[in-house]
């Protein structure tokens, strides 16, 4: 039933911060363009169940790839790709875990650009987290801003079985401590 139940809250979570974003992008779309409210903003969605859980993170592409457009040229396609697979690889420095939990994240399925609009898009990746001791409770960091000079700020939800948290991190500086 406690899957369930979280399994429940993951699916609603994403739906919702997706919803107020869409809200939020759209209205301020209209009054100035594009803006460093899309552009320097991360999103993590981090699930905690025992010694496992997911974590899913959506950044605007402009951050990882330097561009929204629909890749086109030869060059264009290369730099998406290897900016994709340079996150995939290092998203342990992007998302900092207990050491003493000794996690591993793997990502379930490919690490993508979702092309919401020809010139919008946004990189999804959803992986699984192992762990050799449980990790609720622990604090995890974050280093995207170290990455990524365009992205400046990470918003971070996360979920347990005893509740959830967040927080909004600016400049790498700060952490979340994960729900029992």
């Amino acid at each position: 039933m406690r899957t369930i139940r979280l399994s429940a809250s993951l699916l609603i979570l994403p739906v919702a911060l997706l919803l107020g974003a869409d809200e939020k992008h759209k209205h301020d779309h209209k009054k100035a363009g594009h803006g460093a409210h899309v552009h320097d903003t991360a999103e993590v969605d981090i699930a905690v169940e025992g010694k496992g859980g997911e974590i899913e993170i959506r950044v605007p592409a402009m951050g990882v790839v330097g561009f929204e457009y629909v890749p086109k040229t030869a060059a264009d396609k290369k730099k998406q790709a290897d900016a994709l697979k340079a996150l995939e690889t290092n998203i342990a420095s992007l998302i900092v875990l207990d050491a003493a939990a000794a996690c591993k994240l793997t990502p379930k399925g490919n690490v993508h650009v979702d092309q919401e609009e020809e010139d919008h898009a946004e990189v999804h990746g959803k992986f699984t987290v192992a762990c050799a001791k449980p990790w609720a409770g622990t604090k995890a960091t974050f280093g995207f801003s170290k990455a990524y000079k365009a992205v400046a700020k990470v918003k971070v939800q996360a979920v347990g079985s005893s509740g959830s948290t967040g927080a909004e991190i600016v400049g790498d500086k700060g952490s979340v401590t994960l729900p029992r």
